[in-house]
């Protein structure tokens, strides 16, 4: 978690910069099988040659984190669309973790 409560979910994807995910907070209560993150923002991998991610607000998606806490989890699945002028395109990553800091990636992509 950030120092302004927001959470960002990050994933790194080869030869790209980082595809990350990002809502306001965690929510550990609705669903006991899952912490959820109602997203607000995606940031897309930047231009190549640079570290610099386009930021895009108003979103709608959501991670589900499968664990009952942060440091349980065992796997996370994101989605977000992303719709603008008549174009909507569909953002999905699910990856199953093997240890804090150690995923297997199951998939990413663009739809």
């Amino acid at each position: 978690m950030l120092a302004n409560k927001r959470v960002n979910v990050q994933f790194v994807i080869p030869g790209q910069s980082v595809l990350g995910f990002g809502g306001d907070g965690l929510d550990d209560k609705s669903n006991p099988k899952f912490i959820s993150l109602t997203l607000k923002r995606v940031y897309l991998p930047g231009k190549a040659k640079s570290d610099v991610p386009l930021t895009v607000e108003g979103i709608e998606g959501i991670c589900l984190l499968d664990g009952k806490s942060v440091r349980s989890l065992t796997g996370i699945i994101c989605i977000a669309k992303l719709e603008s002028g008549g174009r909507r395109q569909i953002y999905e990553v699910n990856s199953q973790l093997q240890g804090i800091g150690q995923t297997i990636p199951l998939g990413a992509g663009a739809k």
